[in-house]
């Protein structure tokens, strides 16, 4: 029985992702970024804009959710807050941060990973970025495996993923 309740609770869990409405609430606490992939691939690059190390995610009662990261700019670390509305469409976010993005949680058990897919939207240019989050430092080479599944569908190439699993020299402890 018990199986067949955490079988239940994670089929509803994942039916909550894919573009479709989930509980921001179930994304709150630490996290660490474990994989980048970008259609431009300057942008996950070492001191690339978009090379961000994911720290805490908090959800607010209006659906919002606020991120903590930092990058890593000229070897110095530097941390960041953004918040993130939902957009018209449930489960679709957008935030500003360098330039204007629109995301949404591709694929989740959130509390072992989360799989989110973003396009951002500059100076008149689009690129997307798929990142894949965990509790942990590192996951499973499953769950990686699904991280790449939604790479290839976007068309990234994987010579612009990034595995950022011993790249943080910012951590904390």
């Amino acid at each position: 029985m018990k199986l067949l309740l955490l079988l239940l609770g994670l089929g509803l869990t994942l039916a909550s992702v894919h573009g479709q409405p989930f509980d921001p609430k179930e994304l709150e606490g630490e996290w660490y970024t474990i994989r980048l992939a970008s259609s431009r691939r300057e942008k996950v690059e070492e001191e690339g804009s978009m090379r961000v190390f994911m720290e805490h995610m908090k959800a607010f009662k209006n659906k919002s959710i606020g991120f903590e990261f930092h990058t890593i700019v000229n070897e110095e670390c530097v941390k960041h807050y953004v918040v993130a509305d939902e957009t018209t469409e449930p489960g679709k976010y957008s935030v500003e941060y360098d330039g204007h993005n629109k995301f949404t949680l591709f694929e989740a058990d959130p509390d072992v990973y989360a799989i989110f897919e973003l396009t951002n939207f500059k100076d008149g240019k689009s690129f997307k970025l798929v990142v894949l989050y965990a509790r942990e430092p590192d996951v499973s080479q499953e769950i990686k495996n699904k991280f790449e599944d939604l790479r290839e569908k976007h068309g990234i190439s994987k010579a612009n993923m990034v595995d950022l699993t011993k790249a943080d020299a910012c951590r904390r402890t």
